[in-house]
């Protein structure tokens, strides 16, 4: 019996030691995005299926509430399109555009960023525009849940997103604090 778990054993520890080996090679962006991507899509698939459209539950009331919406249009449910566009390009293509432009400029401070921290929520703020982004090809819209006191409904990768942006811009002021705006 000891024969049959060695051999185990071994093939245990050489998946492990390849996989950490290919986890250490991983850029950061590709980290985080690999360990968050997962739990915003995964929770608005549990939206999906669990909560109904519409019907708000509160664990808190007016502080903490579920409310299952399909977000078409933009920020918050805001329609940013100016009215020249409003004719030519539907709400959710705007904003699928606006998100990539915002993902270029994120890349664009990532490499420009100095120190781990502020690549670090670079990254997470990065994964929140990309967790929305596929909710914008594969839904036409995005799944939004967690609703925070007055706001309107959210979803993980908007929190990931805001975290992200303050963290960095916080960060940023801190290694630079005489730097002028």
């Amino acid at each position: 019996m000891s024969t049959a778990i060695n051999p185990a054993r071994k093939v245990w520890g050489s998946i492990k030691k390849a996989t950490a080996h290919a986890w250490n090679k991983l850029p950061l962006p590709a980290k985080v995005a690999s360990s968050v991507l997962p739990l915003d899509q995964f929770s608005k698939t549990a939206a999906t299926h669990y909560l109904p459209i519409g019907k708000e539950t509160c664990l808190i009331e007016d502080a903490l509430c579920f409310k299952h919406v399909l977000n078409e249009k933009g920020t918050w449910g805001i329609d940013f399109r100016p009215d020249s566009l409003k004719d030519i390009i539907s709400s959710n293509s705007f904003e699928t555009n606006l998100l990539t432009i915002y993902l270029g400029i994120i890349t664009l401070l990532y490499y420009k960023a100095k120190t781990k921290l502020e690549k670090f929520f670079l990254s997470l703020a990065s994964a929140g525009i990309i967790g929305n982004l596929i909710d914008r090809f594969v839904n036409s819209g995005v799944i939004d849940f967690i609703k925070i006191g007055p706001w309107p409904p959210g979803n993980l990768a908007d929190g990931f997103g805001v975290v992200g942006l303050i963290g960095f811009t916080l960060s940023y002021i801190l290694r630079n604090p005489d730097h002028k705006a």
